[in-house]
């Protein structure tokens, strides 16, 4: 069941931009980063290094234009991934 989420953010500075983390355990793992326009509109295509039912939670953190390493600014938005894939019904391929 394909789903998309609108949240609208303001633009950064130009030498910041919007970066999205997924979280596991201590662990984050970048996931991304994306800029918005003047109206709040931004796009990112999120491609997990694991599927995204092995996260527990995806944070967005503001970073120094071209992304960070490791979260090092503001944390703006912070959810429970593994409640988002049971309603999205993302779950485990089950295995013979």
């Amino acid at each position: 069941m394909p789903s998309s989420w609108l949240l609208t953010f303001l633009p950064c500075p130009a030498d910041k931009v919007y970066q999205v983390w997924l979280m596991k355990g201590r662990a984050k793992y970048n996931a991304g980063w994306f800029t918005v326009d003047s109206t709040g509109y931004g796009q990112a295509v999120i491609i997990p290094v694991a599927p995204f039912w092995e996260f527990e939670a995806a944070g967005i953190t503001i970073e120094p234009a071209g992304g960070s390493v490791d979260p090092t600014g503001l944390n703006i938005l912070k959810g429970d991934l593994q409640s988002i894939c049971r309603k999205l019904r993302l779950t485990r391929p089950m295995r013979d």
